[in-house]
């Protein structure tokens, strides 16, 4: 694990304590990280949209085709559209 996703762990973990300091129920925590993973997908679709390569653990430039792109766009709007639904019907 990099340090950028050791950063977004601690700040994940230190936002569900805190939310759950002050009250925030799970279903919200719930919506708010998966709203934030919806949209982290997205952008990266459009990063591979506008440079369709990335290299690998060996150092090796490889292609990123369209499906990759239309997958990661897929994904991405699921997870917002599960995190839209979280944030709307887990107070009931």
């Amino acid at each position: 694990m990099n340090i950028a996703g050791l950063v977004l762990l601690i700040a994940v973990i230190v936002g569900g304590v805190i939310m759950a300091a002050l009250g925030g129920s799970r279903d919200t925590f719930m919506a708010l990280v998966l709203l934030g993973a919806g949209g982290m997908v997205v952008i990266m679709a459009f990063y591979y949209r506008q440079n369709p390569s990335y290299t690998n653990a060996e150092g090796v430039q490889v292609a990123v085709g369209p499906g990759m792109v239309i997958c990661l766009g897929a994904l991405g709007a699921l997870l917002i559209a599960g995190g839209l639904f979280a944030g709307i019907h887990g107070f009931q």
